[in-house]
């Protein structure tokens, strides 16, 4: 018996699967702030906690990252 072929992955689905990469540890980051050390009130940018700023970011990654991959699989085929 032969060995199954392993299946090169293309450009796309290496970028794909990088971006669902980003999107667990962002998930993570805001599940567990205790752990990623933004958990702080102290240090302040534009007048809001590190906390609540950093958790704000985190919410803009999120959405760019959710919209990259909506744009990679769908975005060629509604140009069609």
């Amino acid at each position: 018996m032969s060995k199954p072929e392993k299946r090169r992955l293309n450009k796309q689905e290496k970028v794909s699967r990088m971006l669902n990469i980003l999107l667990i540890i962002a998930f993570l980051v805001i599940l567990f702030p205790d752990v990623s050390g933004i958990n702080r009130i102290s240090p302040s940018l534009m007048g809001l906690p590190f906390f609540v700023f950093m958790e704000l970011i985190i919410a803009l990654l999120i959405a760019v990252i959710i919209i990259a991959q909506y744009f990679l699989k769908y975005g060629k085929e509604n140009s069609k």
